[in-house]
């Protein structure tokens, strides 16, 4: 067998165990389904129940910061007027008002922090809240799909196939089960005795 004859078998070989144990399934959809949460998000009006709530909070603190900042603009006034009408206010009482402003300043700086803060803690807990709801249902229809791998939609997918996409099935099975009646609801009836005691 030539040299080129050799090379040509085991390149056939190569090309054969690539194609057998390839992760990809070139047949059917796949085993990836995509889901993207910002356009159920949007479709089911989280993403604007989810605002509404981070609004509302931050509307909440910003009220007692500014409770706090008049609190402490009030306190540096009075020591300062105090200090002003003292002709003998020592250099230790006009140090002490300035550590007073430092102090009061730092103070606010730290509430505006942590509120802020509390705010993004706020968003990623009804995020991760609403991904928790969306888990199961994705992880169904995947799996209705044939496809073992459930993914969340990312900037760094340069493309994802249709078919590989199930954001709107899973919409659609969020928008079924919300308008589904409760399962201890009472089942209406027609019977003589209830329409005569509802009548009566």
């Amino acid at each position: 067998m030539s040299k080129n004859a050799a090379y040509l078998s085991v390149l056939i070989v190569l090309i054969i165990a690539i194609s057998f144990f390839s992760p990809f399934n070139t047949q059917g959809k796949g085993n990836v389904a995509i889901v993207d949460l910002d356009l159920i998000a949007a479709e089911l009006g989280r993403n604007t129940s989810i605002d509404s709530e981070v609004t509302a909070f931050i509307d909440e603190q910003n009220i007692k910061l500014n409770t706090f900042r008049n609190l402490l603009r009030a306190k540096i006034e009075q020591d300062t007027k105090a200090l002003e009408s003292d002709s003998e206010a020592t250099e230790e009482a006009k140090q002490a008002l300035v550590n007073l402003i430092q102090r009061a300043e730092a103070e606010l700086n730290q509430s505006i922090a942590q509120s802020e803060k509390g705010a993004e803690l706020l968003r990623q807990k009804l995020v991760f809240t609403f991904r928790d709801e969306v888990k199961p249902i994705a992880r169904t229809i995947a799996k209705d799909e044939g496809m073992q791998i459930v993914m969340i939609k990312a900037n760094g997918m340069l493309d994802i196939a249709p078919e590989a996409d199930i954001s709107k099935k899973v919409v659609e099975a969020m928008l079924a089960i919300r308008t589904e009646p409760p399962k201890d609801a009472p089942i209406p009836t027609t019977d003589d005795s209830t329409t005569k005691s509802a009548t009566e």
